[in-house]
């Protein structure tokens, strides 16, 4: 009978190894917690072994929320908190602490706890409002454009000398002069005044922010500058300008240079909603629907299919059926945005700022050539280059790109819009509770960093995982990892194959299976499995029972998943009772041999446990015997 059990259970577990194939552990593909910058695990528990394959989630590409252009440098702030430059650095208005040009986005050295929450570009400089409440300013201050009662240069952002107790709630840079909306209503300008552009009725430049003289009862709701004009929209309904004048572009009738606000002469019953100032040229979106423009129009800029200039607001030659919603003035172009969702472009395009695909001036807007699938949300024009948020999440640039602001790792021109390269996130370690994983690599078809786990004692595992934006180390992001030992799937069969109770029993942990009621002298069955290994594992303690009312044995057998004929692992045998036990048969238990084919043999087994064990390839077969003394 001894053959006879051994035979039965080495053929049960060589079946079950055959249908599992062997495999017996799969760590559970769950993720941790997120990390708050945004990191989790897509696997968050694997071998205490290692060699699990973790995938991690990492922040996208830093993406841009809010765009603005100088000269020929670009602006933006990123979804990351950062404010990014690039383009012209000559005079250090990227404010990355050099005067290196860079053709791809680097990040302006805000300072320390201060995020931008507005960004606007000059001629050679910045400006920026913080999240401090301050204003700061940066790049070239030769006409005091800075506003910090200088005029140094300045390769990273200062704070701007506002009024006592005025916060700027708004500001917008022009090309030498700066202007902003303060708290208390008024409006505030510094910088070069040689045309009266700063409103304050003289011509002296001013080194820190000085009220503009606004009509009386009059506050200014918005406000744009362009080279050498102011431009506002009123409380009152109305649209003023103020300063350079040359050709009209205060739209007063008139090319006097006024050094305190007029009243632009807007169509009648017509108002301005939104407004823009260029070089000479100034545009603006009316309540009826249509753009107006005026001023210079030697290029076309005005769009009203002449290249002459207007002292007044002539109507933009809109695309039939199109009313434009957004509007922006570049050096000698414009820029605008229909509800068609197009882009259009006008005026001056030598170097390819109107994104037709060609240098060819357009006296009337002309399609900008987007992206297939994309539509533009926001726009700005600069000196020679325009700029776009797009619809799928990326920024596009196109015109000269001679300084690099166009952002895409050149200095190409570009005819039509190119994407910006955006700051990079890269991972470039990680860390299992000071030891490191292997083989860290970026998956392109799942967007996702790959890491391999080192061996780690079971339990929770702290994760750092370090990482940079555009090169620049970010602070480490903490997760958690568990690590499981080997977990074994079990069948026990307590009452020799009438019933069977499958479970995974971890390894190292020790499972107590109670005995069934309804059999007497069944107390438990307790097995630990605690050493992992191909060919041959440890089975301490496989079964307690009460010896007082039987004497027991236990057989263990373990069998190789390639070939268990010929590859049979290890069999072991422990020690029979010490002698002198004595073993009674329970009363009521004689049901037992009814059925049971082991039992009627009339051998003193009258029961056999069974539990089959499958890890790692190896199956092994426990046999519990109980034997009459």
């Amino acid at each position: 009978m001894n053959k006879l059990v051994r035979a039965c259970v080495a053929l049960c577990v060589a079946c079950v190894v055959g249908l599992t194939g062997g495999a017996i552990y799969n760590p559970l593909a769950v993720a941790s917690e997120a990390d708050a910058q945004g990191f989790s695990l897509h696997s968050g528990e694997g071998s205490d072994a290692g060699g699990t394959h973790v995938a991690i989630q990492a922040p996208r590409n830093v993406r841009f929320t809010r765009i603005d252009t100088g000269s020929d440098h670009s602006l933006a702030l990123g979804s990351d908190g950062n404010t990014y430059a690039w383009g012209d650095n000559e005079c250090g208005q990227l404010g990355d602490g050099t005067t290196t040009n860079r053709s791809t986005p680097v990040r302006v050295k805000t300072p320390e706890g201060v995020t931008f929450t507005n960004i606007d570009g000059g001629l050679s400089f910045s400006v920026a409002l913080g999240s401090d409440g301050n204003t700061y300013a940066w790049g070239d201050n030769q006409y005091d454009q800075l506003g910090d009662e200088t005029t140094t240069n300045h390769l990273t952002p200062i704070r701007v000398h506002t009024p006592a107790g005025v916060t700027f709630t708004s500001i917008n840079a022009g090309w030498y002069h700066t202007l902003a909306l303060g708290s208390d209503g008024n409006t505030y300008a510094w910088g070069l005044n040689a045309y009266g552009q700063l409103g304050d009725e003289t011509t002296t430049n001013r080194s820190t922010p000085l009220r503009v003289h606004a009509p009386a009862g009059i506050k200014f709701t918005s406000i744009k500058d362009g080279l050498g004009q102011s431009l506002a929209l009123g409380s009152d309904g109305n649209t003023y300008a103020w300063g350079r004048n040359q050709y009209g572009q205060l739209g007063d009738g008139t090319t006097t240079n006024r050094s305190t606000p007029v009243r632009v002469k807007t169509p009648e019953g017509v108002r301005f909603t939104s407004i823009d100032g260029g070089l000479g040229h100034s545009v603006a979106l009316g309540n009826d629907g249509n753009t107006y423009a005026w001023g210079f129009n030697y290029r076309g800029q005005l769009g009203d299919d002449t290249t002459t200039n207007q002292l007044t607001p002539v109507r933009v030659h809109t695309p039939a059926g199109v009313t434009f919603t957004n509007i922006h003035a570049g050096m000698g172009h414009t820029l605008a945005l229909g509800n068609d969702g197009t882009l259009y472009a006008w005026g001056w395009n030598g170097y390819g700022q109107l994104g037709d695909g060609t240098t060819t001036n357009r006296y009337t807007p002309v399609r900008v050539n987007t992206p297939k699938g994309v539509t533009f949300t926001s726009i700005d024009g600069g000196y020679r280059h325009s700029l776009a948020l797009g619809s799928d999440g990326n920024t596009y640039a196109w015109g000269s790109n001679e300084y690099g602001p166009l952002g895409d790792e050149t200095t190409t021109d570009r005819y039509t819009p190119v994407r910006v390269s955006t700051p990079a996130t890269k991972v470039v370690k990680v860390l299992f509770d000071g030891v490191e994983g292997s083989n860290l690599m970026f998956d392109q078809a799942s967007g996702q960093w790959q890491i391999t786990t080192p061996a780690h004692t079971p339990g929770t595992a702290n994760v750092k995982v370090q990482w940079t934006v555009s090169d620049v180390a970010q602070p480490d992001a903490l997760l958690s990892y568990t690590y499981i030992g080997v977990k074994h799937h079990v069948s026990f069969d307590a009452q020799s194959g009438s019933q069977v109770d499958a479970q995974d029993v971890e390894q190292g942990k020790t499972v107590n299976k109670p005995a069934d009621p309804t059999r007497k002298g069944y107390r438990f069955v307790q097995w630990t499995s605690d050493k992992a290994g191909k060919n041959a594992f440890d089975f301490k303690t496989p079964v307690t029972a009460d010896i007082t009312l039987y004497a027991q044995w236990v057989s263990v057998a373990a069998f190789g998943s390639v070939n268990p004929t010929t590859n049979p692992g290890i069999s072991r045998t422990p020690s029979a009772p010490a002698a002198g036990s004595s073993a009674v048969k329970p009363s009521g238990d004689t049901g037992r041999k009814s059925g049971n084919a082991l039992a009627s043999t009339g051998s003193t087994i009258s029961a056999v446990a069974t539990a089959m064990l499958l890890f790692s390839g190896i199956g092994a077969a426990l046999v519990w015997r109980r034997c009459h003394a």
